[in-house]
């Protein structure tokens, strides 16, 4: 029994490091482990009962705990669900008394009452397994105990001095034992947790310390969580202490393995550095870069504590109001003192409630005796009113079924109703997509193939008729038409090539757009464009529909603008592209005189950009006009076309 103990010690250690390989993987991956693991555990459970069976339906389940815990899930079904499966691992130890198990199902059952807020409970439960693990040696689990112990102090509301001593003990403690194992994973649990302490309390340059001691370490061992935390937090912390040159090439490392579909903590370290650089660009009061980012922020903002939405509010409108954009800025500083007066409402009631249920509590003490005094008197009178209860319950509870049935059988036709008139708005939209590309295409055929073959047939006759003409004057008249008939091809070029760019399907969208800016003439508006990332293919469907809305956006800066300058660019992401149009011309001072002119042409791309599942919005001031097109990229699933319908490419 002692040997399998000891093999049990080992497995464990070797499952908690290979864990740590796993934290970063796509939700698809993810999945198929969790399913894995819960046909080993059936398959486990149909075996006949032994001590070595126990064990490895023990590790399975602690496996499935990490997986399952570590996908996005909402906090109500977390909380339901999370001491299940750490109860299920105690009772598989339990019945073989087997010690290291029990260490294990007690760091895991604490870190889950840990998790649901009640500390004092989560304390004692990490206190009683070190105690275990002085009987029992189980370095790893111990470290992990001792770190998880020091977190329940070190983020208190109102941290004392004694408890950041009792961190500061227990986490020394951690350290010394990571060490002495060479446990890579705790010994960056130690310098993350340090640095994360003062970090969330804006004392960036105490945290950095932690975070640069453990940065070599991290480097030689890339493939464990803690590097990409290490590279956020480097980058932030320097960001934050003026050292921006120190924090970029550690971001760039950042983004360029970040990625949201990697369970719940790649999202939320996604989403902090994200906000942390739109903070620093506030505070450079480079507003429209600060914008971008906290607008990239509050898209994972339902997934965040209300604390964080105050941050975000106060510093929305601190950029709105940097921008001259007053009225979104008192719509955002509403939203700030709004979440802030609801925490210190819910910080108030819930000490109110804990002073109401201490009061209630003496006072049922009180009345104790006096109930048990009248309990027996009553007991008749109380069986009648039970049973009449019971009757006017089951009347109740038969009408509710009823109007239940009735009012789900509503909805269900409601819910049907609805999604057919989606449909038809969707049919609808694609009919009129549709129709307009095979009209561009078929004016470009026609302007190319006839059209253009007459100023052709134009210009030979004009040659043949000046070659018999003796008149030196009329000669000279017919020369001066030259210049006009080839400035008409060009014009006839261009104007077919903006409508049905050549090839196409083969160049793809980047090249088309450089081509549709070097076109424009450099009066009034002198164009440029620029393109960042590397350059991702889209269906071309997608592609197509992003051109035209960019084509419809420059034709507009011509028109209606009055702009010098004006910048196409490309911004190819990680999980999305986005194209962003930009002018310095009137700006919300055209807004009233252009409003009617312009209003079909945002109507129709706004249709393509709903159309692709593309988000399109417009900023304007006094600046100018800021049009940002984000069109996520499509899954591996998505059945693009490969050509266009009737294209004369």
């Amino acid at each position: 029994m002692n040997r399998l103990c000891y093999f049990g010690c080992l497995l464990s250690l070797g499952l908690t490091a290979a864990q740590a390989q796993y934290m970063f993987i796509p939700n698809a991956r993810r999945l198929v482990l969790i399913d894995s693991l819960r046909a080993t555990a059936q398959h486990l459970q149909a075996q006949p009962a032994s001590f070595q069976r126990d064990t490895a339906l023990f590790f399975a389940l602690d496996r499935y705990r990490y997986h399952y815990f570590s996908l996005n899930r909402p906090f109500t079904e977390l909380t339901q669900t999370m001491l299940i499966l750490p109860d299920s691992m105690y009772r598989v130890a339990a019945r073989h008394n087997w010690a290291a198990g029990l260490i294990i199902a007690a760091v895991r059952r604490a870190d889950a009452i840990s998790y649901l807020g009640d500390k004092v409970a989560a304390i004692r439960l990490y206190k009683e397994a070190i105690g275990r693990c002085q009987l029992h040696p189980l370095p790893h689990e111990q470290g992990i105990a001792l770190i998880n112990l020091a977190a329940c102090f070190a983020y208190r509301k109102n941290v004392t001095r004694t408890d950041w001593q009792q961190t500061t003990t227990y986490m020394k403690e951690a350290l010394g034992l990571a060490r002495r194992y060479n446990d890579i994973e705790n010994i960056h649990q130690y310098y993350n947790l340090m640095g994360d302490y003062y970090v969330i309390r804006k004392q960036y340059a105490e945290a950095l310390p932690f975070y640069e001691a453990e940065q070599p370490l991290m480097a030689k061992h890339q493939h464990l969580s803690g590097y990409r935390t290490n590279l956020a937090y480097l980058g932030i912390c320097y960001l934050q202490t003026n050292q921006a040159h120190k924090a970029w090439p550690y971001l760039n490392q950042f983004f360029s393995i970040s990625n949201t579909d990697q369970g719940t903590y790649a999202t939320y370290l996604h989403y902090v550095v994200i906000y942390e650089l739109g903070v620093f660009y506030l505070r450079k009061r480079n507003y429209r870069q600060a914008l971008v980012y906290q607008r990239q922020y509050e898209t994972n903002l339902r997934e965040r504590t209300l604390f964080d939405h105050i941050g975000h509010y106060e510093a929305m409108s601190q950029i709105y109001a940097g921008l001259g954009n007053y009225a979104k800025a008192y719509a955002y500083q509403q939203r700030y003192l709004a979440v802030r007066d609801s925490l210190k409402i819910d910080d108030t009631s819930r000490r109110l409630s804990d002073i109401e249920a201490q009061l209630a509590s003496q006072r049922q003490q009180n009345q104790i005796r006096a109930l048990q005094n009248r309990a027996l008197q009553e007991q008749n009178q109380t069986q009648r009113a039970w049973l009449l209860f019971l009757g006017s319950g089951f009347a109740f509870f038969i009408c509710l079924v009823g109007l239940l049935l009735y009012s789900g059988r509503l909805r269900k036709q409601a819910i049907a109703t609805q999604l057919a008139l989606m449909q038809q708005k969707r049919d609808t939209n694609t009919r009129i997509i549709d129709t307009q590309d095979a009209e561009r295409q078929r004016i470009a055929a026609d302007l190319h193939d006839d059209l253009g073959g007459t100023l052709a047939t134009i210009r030979r006759r004009l040659a043949d008729i000046r070659q018999h003409l003796h008149d030196p004057k009329v000669a000279q008249d017919l020369d001066d038409l030259e210049p006009l008939i080839q400035k008409s091809g060009h014009d006839l070029r261009r104007i077919s090539h903006n409508l049905m760019p050549p090839e196409f399907a083969r160049l793809g969208l980047a090249p088309a757009l450089e081509q549709l800016v070097r076109n424009q003439p450099p009066q009034p508006t002198q164009f440029s464009f620029v393109l960042s990332g590397q350059e991702t293919r889209l269906p071309l469907e997608i592609e197509l529909n992003a051109y035209r809305i960019v084509s419809e956006l420059v034709q507009n800066i011509h028109k209606h603008a009055q702009a010098q300058r004006a910048a196409v660019q490309l911004l190819y992401h990680t999980d999305k592209l986005t194209i962003t149009v930009e002018d310095d011309g009137l700006g919300n001072r055209s807004v009233t005189k252009s409003t009617q002119s312009t209003g079909i042409g945002l109507k129709n791309s706004s249709l393509r950009a709903e159309y692709i599942g593309a988000t399109l919005w417009r900023e304007v001031s006094e600046a100018g006009t800021l049009v940002v097109l984000d069109i996520p990229y499509p899954s591996p699933m998505y059945a693009a076309r490969t050509s266009l319908p009737h294209s004369p490419n």
